[in-house]
């Protein structure tokens, strides 16, 4: 965001932006507040400004590598002066820290040539900070407020246009999650009203010094909380989004109407089942695990009411049962894998459990497969879980494949000033699970530190064949593995590869288990300036797929079926989904 960003490497980039404030009067005036890169550090954060309408920035305020702007707000009444919450935190795979030193909350009069830091003196809290959700009321800029993360963490409000603070609610709770949600929003035309922005909406009537939960807040409206818009000019407009899309009020939130255009829905994975026609499978971030037909026989086409919830919760793989399509298996975060029927609608957790009573470590999507063989069912936590029995009863069948590494495994302490422990930083655990579809016993497994572990019989005795991906960094995120059509001993590795400057970029091998040739596949584009290695694509790739014909990868759209060839071992041939795919040496985001 400055005015050599063109020259750098595109790798080079600011990363989140959390606010972006235009000049009321002054098209050619803008300020944007750079959170940064979460995963890493970098002098690509800060409060930036342009005054030639976006063809320069400068940078107004920067504090370290570590902190950057949470919020950004200017005074209604004087666009020079603007309020920014300077956020110091850091993420891992493992662990998230929020607050230290560099936290806090600043004040400009002066359109950013000048910048106060307060401090105690002026009322913040003694000691670290954390994240700063701030807001100024438009019908009394006088009033402003910031929800403050810190040891004890607070609401403060100044009546004096910022000069001085004073603590108005320190209830336990008044900062919900600030990691994940930290915002307030102030009614236009009641300074007194004010909005707590979380996991649930709740309302102050009396200057922030107490809230009760939002009473025009229907069951209809989705939970967590991440945008609050208020019509400037009318407190009813209000506009909504949450984990579950977007919702508008025009009686302030007396009602809800959802906005059905927006495709904003995020599958982790999908799959399908046997039926004619074939139904899909998938999970929804925060939005439960579902099923629906491929298509109908009848006219209009698919429709809301065609498809079905079979699962709440976070959703994840979601996969039909091959020896009973009446049945599947569905998962939620940190191992909640339950059996659902698709007849009475009955659900059941059949979460395993360590005979001996050790502690199981479940990704938050955790890895399934069921075997095209025998239709039992493998589930990952540190261990490979198989089941044959639906879930009644599970045995474990490998030792722990991943690293182990105890440095790794400190997700109950997770957050830094504000524990924040929902099983998003579990480690070191089995991410993907692959049996071979041409070879029965032979399974693959991915962990998310690194390893690639194989199975040539069943699960009696482990490989860790990582070390044949030539060029993978070692510990590298594995996201899928991919078991060739025609040989057992043959699978794609998907790797989630963390550059120098903690950019994700996605990296596909493919070796053998065996003694043979080694082949290395690398998704490929034009080098940047002075990068000596292939740069691969800038997008994600959450997973590829072997044809059934050699030499070719990554299923595009659905056509119809077609016959496995011939094996030895194969799975039993039948009716299935076929894919369109692309020629090999592409690889296509997902």
């Amino acid at each position: 965001m400055d005015r050599h960003r063109r020259e750098r490497p595109p790798q080079q980039c600011t990363g989140a932006i959390s606010e972006i404030i235009l000049h009321p009067s002054d098209p050619n005036v803008a300020y944007v507040g750079a959170l940064g890169n979460t995963w890493g550090e970098s002098t690509d954060r800060g409060v930036y400004k342009t005054t030639d309408g976006g063809k320069t920035w400068s940078k107004i305020l920067y504090v370290d590598e570590k902190t950057g702007v949470a919020d950004l707000v200017m005074d209604p009444a004087n666009p020079n002066k603007l309020f920014a919450a300077m956020w110091e935190h850091r993420r891992w795979p493992w662990f998230f820290n929020s607050g230290g030193p560099g936290s806090g909350l600043y004040v400009t009069w002066d359109g950013g040539a000048n910048w106060k830091r307060y401090t105690a003196d002026d009322g913040m809290p003694e000691g670290d900070l954390g994240r700063i959700g701030l807001d100024v009321s438009r019908s009394s800029p006088n009033v402003v407020y910031a929800l403050v993360e810190a040891k004890q963490s607070v609401l403060l409000r100044s009546d004096d246009a910022g000069h001085s603070w004073d603590t108005v609610n320190e209830t336990d709770g008044i900062a919900n999650r600030p990691f994940y949600y930290g915002q307030l929003r102030v009614d236009p035309e009641n300074e007194n009203r004010v909005y707590n922005v979380a996991g649930s909406v709740t309302l102050s009537e009396d200057g922030g010094r107490s809230f009760r939960p939002f009473s025009g807040y229907p069951q209809s409206v989705h939970v967590d909380h991440h945008a609050w818009w208020i019509n400037p000019h009318d407190g009813r407009l209000i506009i909504n989004g949450n984990d579950g899309g977007v919702y508008i009020s025009y009686d302030r939130g007396g009602s809800w109407t959802f906005v059905h255009t927006l495709p904003l829905a995020q599958f982790y994975h999908i799959n399908v089942d046997m039926d004619t026609p074939f139904n899909v499978y998938g999970g929804l971030q925060d939005n439960g695990s579902w099923m629906g037909p491929s298509s109908v026989w009848e006219n209009g086409g698919i429709r809301f009411y065609h498809w079905a919830e079979v699962g709440f919760g976070d959703g994840f793989a979601t996969l039909s049962d091959p020896n009973n399509p009446r049945y599947g298996y569905g998962m939620s975060q940190g191992g909640n894998i339950f059996r659902f029927d698709k007849e009475t609608g009955e659900r059941k957790n059949i979460r395993p459990v360590h005979p001996d009573g050790v502690f199981l470590r479940f990704n938050w999507n955790a890895g399934i497969a069921i075997d095209p063989f025998d239709g039992c069912v493998f589930y990952g936590s540190q261990f490979v879980h198989k089941t044959c029995d639906m879930g009644h009863s599970w045995t474990i069948i490998s030792p722990d494949l991943t690293t182990n590494d105890p440095e790794k495994q400190n997700q109950l302490e997770s957050g830094g000033l504000t524990y924040d422990v929902t099983n998003a930083e579990n480690h070191t655990t089995i991410i993907t699970i692959a049996p071979s579809p041409v070879e029965q016993g032979v399974i693959w497994v991915g962990t998310d530190d690194g390893n690639v572990q194989v199975t040539r019989d069943g699960g009696a005795t482990w490989s860790n064949v990582v070390g044949r991906a030539r060029g993978v960094p070692d510990n590298t995120y594995v996201t899928h593995v991919e078991p060739s059509k025609f040989d057992g001993g043959t699978a794609l590795q998907q790797h989630a590869l963390r550059l120098p400057r903690d950019e994700l970029r996605p990296l596909v091998d493919q070796p053998r288990y065996g003694r043979d040739r080694r082949i290395h596949l690398r998704a490929r584009d034009r080098a940047g300036p002075g990068e000596r290695e292939p740069v691969v694509p800038r997008h994600r790739v959450r997973h590829v797929r072997v044809a059934r014909r050699r030499q070719q990868l990554v299923p595009l759209r659905p056509r119809p079926g077609s016959v496995p060839p011939p094996g030895a071992n194969r799975a039993p041939a039948g009716p299935r989904p076929g894919r369109r795919l692309a020629r090999a040496g592409g690889v296509r985001a997902r």
